[in-house]
């Protein structure tokens, strides 16, 4: 009775004043509790709450809402620590709320656009390891990741060593994991680098570079095993597989090509090739070609070798050889031997042009000796032989000094008893020389030549008589009527795009009639011939031509048959040139005297042709009085000086003697930039750069440029274009900040107002015409944005990319023809080759990958990753593609939108709209393709597994699965009503029963 008086109390006394105090009679709380000791508390002065091991089975009810555990032990994600229950989520939740941190052990439930490692207070993100930082990451975009030492390691192990190296760089698993004391080396792959305790300044990328090669210094590995086991050596070079990778000695050595070099131990070699000289231990070698030099373990190991060609000299002996051959024959071409200065070739030895085929103009020399005395004796028409000389063929009119014997030697002194004539065939003296009249020369421009068809046969393909048009033919597979002739029109049989600089008759090369893809024409049209008198003379001449392509020729020479080498090539365009039709008017310079041929080559393996016409040839002469020339030198000859005799005949020059008082006049004499003064001295008025150029300069002391310490300044039109700082910096100045850099590169963009674009490369830009929200381009390559007039902010890298924008902006291409046919489209970016190729109008595509989205066209929003992902897709938009062949087809063009592709071959040929496909297979057919792992359908919300989701309509509800379903601990029915429509098999909780339903396709029946 009294316990209970004792309860009702307490409780009376709670309900007053509705507080509780545990160690004080004054709580300042509903429940306070304070310890016994605040400044130094006991071992027991806290709170337990409930301590649980694992959440309970049950959830708590709405009435326990806040309920607190606290955690022992790892619970799922869950991690040690106090929870409470938080009912209107039903779910545990750690003090603090949801947690909104990165767990230890990693964290569930996260939303990678939502979720991220970094801060937003435009502050750096900072990486640590025992409090030491290591890696940040800036608020520019910089990884930047060193150590102490200014060390750089990413991959397992990756420097694992290193204790005072300094500047390293080691990329890969076990990169550079022995070194300690290094310094300066760079390490990129599996095993690079590896045992390389003590080497400095090297570089090695690729698996196992420079592995094994201790205290190999200055040296450059590129390629898996590339100077594998060179320990304690120095300034190698290796680039290829396994190059100089089996000796542990030899420096200053240079292999590239896999296994070039690869068991020499001996220095200062060269080989370039596979497996050039690959098992040779000598050194002092320059091998260059595939399989050439030593290629099996032999007893000899040669040096100071020079063998250049491929399988030259294979396994053969012998030190300081020189050999150039195409084969493994020991009869090379070209056979020397350095030490005993030796020089032999292995055929014919011909000196000319290799491609005149004008008599006389190649020398042959014999194969064989002569017998003794015989002399090299050539008969003007190229061919030279062993002749019988000596006193046979001497001149019988002449004898040497003192004797009646005819002379035989070059050093014999001669008389004759006759009267000797020098420009005069009936001397009357015993000496008689007449002197070489020049005649005046009247000055002006002459024709040389004029060559408009006009005098020429249509049709006319040949004329070996020397009239012309005249060909040299050289094709394959054409007929007779292919080949250069004369034409009035570019007919569409000829050239397919009119010369509009051409008139009348024409020369023309064009189609076969019959063989357009197999005809390989070589043509060479000779035009006309002309013997100039002066240095230069000025050639003109109209031309058209059509899809100039890599391989094929279009030039013109003048080709110099007195000697070939001083030919001069007038024209020759460049492979990849546009439709073109344009007039050339130059200036060459040639040799007065020798014989001129006009030559016009074609060559293309199809042929698409060209036209030629007016051509006029004209030379400039400076009139000049006539003149009696009589010269004679003994040495004392100079300008102004008279001949005169001794007491015995002798004549000598002398200078005029005075005959008293009065003025002596003295001539001035120009020669060159040097002025002389008659009996005086001269003086050099100029040492300038010509506008015309320049002769007898000496690279190694003449030069363009300052010595003042001021930049080099280039100027057109008195404005500065280009500038070379003293710092080495070529500056290209305008006043739009543009860069052009390539032949007619921005050739229309204004430079007068900031355009802020590059163009590098031939043609690069050369349509642009720039202007507002038409600039900041930037384009590199042959052809890059070359017939794009409009659009601003582009990036295009590689030849032909981007080249038909109008008002395509904001664009980004890499790769060759990447994004060629861009005309209006936004935002795209395309990496590869051929990526986004046929896209006009698309915008905000994204194409990495040859091929990706190659032929899409109008579509917009795409992302195709991989090569030829996506490739078919026409006119479909917002899909998403991910892996090799994603999306792609070969049955028909893909329209398909909405649709996301992961995997290889992912989707392949199934072109569906707002479907899911997550599949990786080799296999390129349905019902592969047709039933992935994971597939879905985006608009009905439905989910797939191992199941035919073609059609879509194959997906009845919101997972289905095509075999069986584990589930480890729980599974929850929401609890329902009974389905309208079920479907045999469909399974319910139902709220209202409390059973487990299943339709039988009959009935309901219970599970429980």
């Amino acid at each position: 009775m009294k316990k209970i008086t004792y309860i009702l109390c307490f409780l009376g006394f709670v309900t007053s004043y509705a507080q509780v105090g545990i160690g004080t009679t004054d709580p300042k709380a509903t429940l306070d509790i304070v310890a016994s000791d605040q400044a130094n508390p006991a071992s027991d002065d806290g709170i337990l709450v409930p301590r649980i091991d694992a959440f309970p089975a049950t959830n708590p009810i709405v009435d326990q809402d806040a309920m607190i555990v606290y955690l022992t032990t790892l619970d799922g994600t869950n991690t040690p620590g106090f929870y409470y229950w938080n009912n209107a989520t039903t779910t545990w939740l750690p003090f603090g709320g949801s947690k909104d941190a990165w767990e230890l052990l990693g964290n569930a439930g996260t939303d990678d656009t939502v979720n991220f490692l970094g801060t937003i207070d435009n502050e750096e993100l900072v990486f640590k390891t025992n409090n030491t930082e290591f890696a940040r990451l800036t608020t520019k975009g910089q990884f930047e990741l060193s150590d102490a030492n200014s060390n750089i390691f990413i991959g397992k192990q990756a420097g694992e060593n290193v204790t005072i190296g300094r500047r390293n760089i080691y990329l890969g698993n076990n990169a550079g994991l022995s070194s300690v004391f290094n310094r300066d080396n760079i390490a990129i792959g599996d095993g690079a680098a590896s045992t390389n305790i003590l080497g400095n300044n090297s570089i090695a990328i690729g698996t196992d570079a420079l592995e094994n090669s201790d205290e190999s210094d200055f040296s450059i590995a590129i390629g898996s095993g590339a100077l594998n086991n060179r320990s304690k050596s120095f300034y190698n070079v290796g680039v290829g597989h396994r190059t100089l990778s089996l000796r542990a000695t030899g420096d200053r050595n240079t292999a590239i090509g896999a296994d070039a070099g690869r068991t020499t131990s001996g220095s200062n070699s060269v080989f370039i090739g596979y497996s050039a000289d690959e098992e040779n231990d000598g050194g002092n070698n320059v091998v260059i070609g595939a399989e050439a030099g030593i290629q099996s373990l032999t007893a000899f190991e040669p040096t100071g070798r020079v063998l250049i060609g491929h399988q030259v000299w294979q396994s053969q002996p012998g030190n300081n050889v020189l050999a150039i051959e195409n084969s493994s024959s020991i009869t090379p071409l070209l056979y020397g031997e350095f030490d005993n200065d030796i020089l032999r070739i292995g055929g014919q030895l011909q000196i000319g042009s290799s491609d005149d085929t004008t008599p006389g103009s190649v020398y042959a020399f014999p194969t064989t000796d002569g017998t003794s005395g015989q002399v090299l004796t050539t008969d003007g028409a190229g061919a030279v032989t062993w002749q019988n000389g000596g006193a046979a063929s001497a001149d019988a009119d002449w004898y040497e000094e003192g004797t009646t014997t005819a002379p035989d030697d070059i050093n014999d002194n001669m008389f004759t008893q006759g009267n000797v004539g020098i420009g005069n065939v009936t001397p009357t003296t015993n000496l008689h020389v007449t002197g070489t009249t020049v005649p005046a020369v009247t000055g002006g421009v002459f024709t040389l030549v004029s060559q408009n068809f006009e005098a020429s046969a249509v049709g006319d393909v040949s004329d070996t008589s020397g009239s012309f048009p005249y060909e040299n033919n050289a094709s394959s597979g054409c007929l007779s009527e292919d080949g250069w002739r004369i034409s009035t029109t570019d007919a569409s049989t000829a050239v397919a795009n009119s010369c509009t600089t051409c008139s009348g008759n024409r020369a023309i090369i064009d189609f076969s009639t019959t063989n357009t893809t197999g005809c390989q024409q070589d043509n060479t049209l000779v035009v006309g011939v002309f013997s100039p008198t002066q240095t230069a003379v000025d050639v003109q001449f109209n031309y058209g031509y059509d899809q100039f392509r890599a391989g094929d020729i279009f030039n013109v020479t003048l080709y110099n048959t007195s000697n070939p080498a001083n030919s001069v090539q007038v024209l020759n365009l460049a492979p990849g040139a546009d439709t073109f039709n344009a007039t050339s008017s130059t200036t060459q310079t040639v040799i007065p005297g020798d014989n001129y041929e006009i030559r016009v080559r074609y060559r293309a393996n199809y042929s698409y042709g060209v036209s030629v016409d007016n051509f006029l040839i004209t030379e400039t002469v400076t009139a000049s009085a006539g003149s009696y020339v009589f010269r004679l030198e003994d040495g004392q000859q100079q300008d102004g000086y008279v001949l005169t005799s001794d007491a015995n005949g002798n004549a000598t020059w002398e200078a005029p003697t005075g005959s008293g008082g009065g003025t002596d006049d003295q001539n001035l004499t120009l020669t060159g930039n040097t002025l002389s003064i008659e009996n005086g001295n001269s003086v050099t008025l100029s040492d300038d750069w010509k506008t015309t150029g320049n002769t007898g300069t000496n690279s190694a002391t003449n030069f363009l440029g300052t010595n003042d310490n001021q930049p080099l300044v280039i100027r057109t039109n008195n404005i500065e274009r280009t500038r070379i700082t003293t710092k080495g910096q070529i500056e290209v100045l305008n006043t739009g900040k543009n860069t052009f850099i390539g032949q007619n590169a921005g050739n229309l963009t204004p430079i007068a107002t900031n355009q802020f674009s590059v163009f590098i490369g031939d043609n690069a830009g050369q349509n642009h015409t720039g202007g507002s929200f038409n600039n900041f381009n930037t384009a590199v390559g042959s052809e890059a944005m070359s017939t794009s007039t409009n659009g601003g902010f582009n990036t295009a890298l590689g030849a032909r990319t981007l080249q038909r924008t109008t008002t395509g902006s904001y664009n980004t291409v890499v790769g060759q023809i990447a994004g060629q046919a861009i005309t209006t489209g936004f935002n795209n970016t395309a990496i590869g080759q051929r990526s986004l190729y046929i896209n006009t109008t698309g915008n905000d595509n994204t194409a990495v990958g040859q091929d990706a989205l190659a032929i899409l066209n109008g579509g917009n929003g795409n992302v195709g990753l991989g090569q030829a992902a996506l490739a078919q897709l026409s006119g479909g938009s917002n899909n998403v593609a991910i892996g090799f062949e994603a999306g792609n087809s070969t049955t028909g063009v893909n329209n398909s939108s909405n649709s996301i592709y992961l995997g290889t071959n992912a989707g392949y040929d199934v072109r569906l709209s707002n479907a899911l496909f997550i599949n990786n297979s080799n296999l390129q057919t349905a019902p592969d393709t047709e039933t992935p792992l994971i597939g879905g359908d985006f608009t009905a919300k439905r989910v797939g597994i191992n199941v035919d989701i073609s059609p879509l309509t194959n997906l009845t509800h919101t997972l289905t699965v095509n075999g069986s379903v584990k589930v480890e601990t729980l599974m929850n029915l929401k609890p329902s009503n009974e389905p309208a429509a079920p479907e045999e098999g469909d399974v319910y909780y139902d709220s209202a029963l409390k059973k487990v339903r299943v339709w039988t396709g009959a009935t309901w029946e219970n599970l429980n």
